[in-house]
């Protein structure tokens, strides 16, 4: 699946009035939901991207355990300057004053689907990741980590479902929501 590019997104008069923070965002769909965050795609309007942005769940906003969590790991992943990290591209409070952060948009499966497929028999799938391709995504995540451990992190939370290879390859190791600096 491809978005392709068009020149009226790139080439559009900056407006004078920019927006900036929560208003530069619009055309929010669910993407996906964990046990205290909730992740929604939505559109960048300066620069005409699909970024991706994490919010905790309400009942979660005013508690200040979950809220040193969120705010950690959006630090966290943004300050580990590795490939195999997602970029953070913004931290920052929402019209109603809840955190928030963006990030890149993944395309692609994480690791736990891929396993579960080739334990199923899933011939595309057993195709597609052959043995020695899983070892270097095990490869990179292990330097991932190693970099991270370099910077005084550690994890804590390491498995098959936090590994996301994307469509062309890439590796990224996610939610470092339970990292210990």
């Amino acid at each position: 699946m491809t978005d392709n590019i068009t020149m009226s997104e790139t080439d559009r008069d900056l407006p004078k009035h920019v927006k900036n923070g929560f208003m530069r965002y619009r055309d929010f769909q669910p993407l996906t939901q964990g046990g205290e965050a909730i992740l929604r795609t939505c559109v960048d309007e300066n620069l005409g991207r699909t970024v991706v942005m994490k919010t905790l769940q309400p009942q979660f906003q005013n508690l200040e355990t979950y809220q040193k969590r969120f705010l950690r790991e959006a630090r966290v992943t943004a300050q580990i300057p590795h490939p195999c990290t997602i970029p953070v591209y913004e931290l920052s409070r929402d019209s109603e004053g809840n955190a928030y952060f963006t990030m890149k948009k993944l395309r692609g499966r994480d690791l736990s689907d891929i396993l579960d497929k080739i334990a199923e028999g899933h011939q595309e799938t057993i195709e597609k990741y052959p043995l020695d391709s899983l070892i270097n995504v095990l490869v990179h995540c292990a330097q991932c980590l190693a970099f991270a451990h370099n910077q005084g992190v550690v994890h804590r939370d390491m498995k098959p479902a936090n590994i996301m290879i994307g469509d062309y390859g890439e590796i990224m190791v996610l939610d470092w929501g339970l990292a210990k600096v």
